[in-house]
């Protein structure tokens, strides 16, 4: 029903059982492969479905298929189609950067953890795809095989995807947009407030994001990054929420997001500063 391991091992698997299937591409491919080999053509391999799309139905929080008329004797095996349509698509480029917060929700300092990869291992921008789900059917979430005409280019597993809700699948690592990430201490106000027996200082972090497009083409960017601390300014023009976790804390959790344009050659740079209170 659904592909629930990866692609090499289910390729594996299928190989074992190539005597009965006909080759691993036939746990692919289904009925499509069966027909080319019968023929002994050598047209490319489609991948389209050969047989209308099951009826389905929701029962609760469950969405059903059903296909009647199924007969198989000892040792036969059958693929059926579920449903396949066309859905609209669009390129997105994803920099998600991993926060490694300095202080806790209520001011007291966090060691650096050695098992967390630091700001220079977190600069990486994903390729993905944006599809919308305008089926008459849910998606669940199960692994997706990217082709591009004939040619693999990937396999991730989609969250899952309500009908009219859109979902990110992604393709590869964007090497050729290059990204740098710092963060710094701009001013600190030493001894400025008592409180639980404590004193407090207030610090005042400054971020800074720069992006640059390699590409020959124009590229859309979403960054989004999770700051410990009160937002104070965020440039061109970015998003801005503050997370319902530890809101009535001293330093509550913000979250800050970009949605770019990168021309071919473009840099950008972009900052935020936020403040922060730590135990002094």
């Amino acid at each position: 029903m659904s592909l629930q391991q990866s692609l090499v091992d289910y390729m594996r698997s299928a190989e074992r059982d190539r005597k009965d299937l006909g080759g691993a591409m036939n746990a692919i491919s289904g009925q499509q492969f069966v027909s080319l080999k019968a023929n002994e053509e050598s047209a490319p391999l489609s991948l389209s479905p050969s047989v209308s799309a099951m009826s389905g139905a929701p029962e609760e929080d469950l969405f059903l298929y059903n296909r009647s008329s199924v007969t198989l004797a000892k040792g036969e095996r059958a693929s059926y189609n579920v449903f396949s349509d066309k859905v609209a698509y669009e390129h997105l480029y994803t920099w998600e950067i991993a926060n490694q917060p300095h202080v806790d929700a209520y001011g007291n300092v966090i060691q650096p953890n050695p098992s967390v990869p630091d700001s220079s291992r977190t600069d990486t921008v994903w390729h993905t795809i944006r599809l919308k789900n305008s089926t008459r059917f849910p998606w669940t979430s199960a692994p997706a095989f990217v082709i591009s005409g004939e040619k693999p280019v990937s396999q991730d597993t989609p969250p899952y995807t309500p009908k009219g809700a859109s979902s990110t699948l992604k393709i590869t690592v964007a090497s050729d947009i290059r990204t740098s990430h710092e963060e710094r201490e701009i001013s600190r106000q030493q001894d400025l407030t008592h409180r639980r027996g404590y004193t407090y200082d207030l610090v005042t972090i400054e971020g800074t994001l720069n992006v640059r497009n390699y590409k020959s083409q124009q590229v859309r960017l979403s960054i989004g990054k999770t700051v410990r601390g009160k937002l104070v300014s965020q440039s061109d023009p970015g998003k801005s929420v503050e997370l319902g976790e530890a809101i009535v804390s001293d330093n509550p959790s913000t979250r800050l997001t970009w949605d770019i344009t990168l021309n071919p050659g473009e840099e950008r740079t972009l900052t935020y500063r936020y403040t922060i209170w730590i135990r002094a």
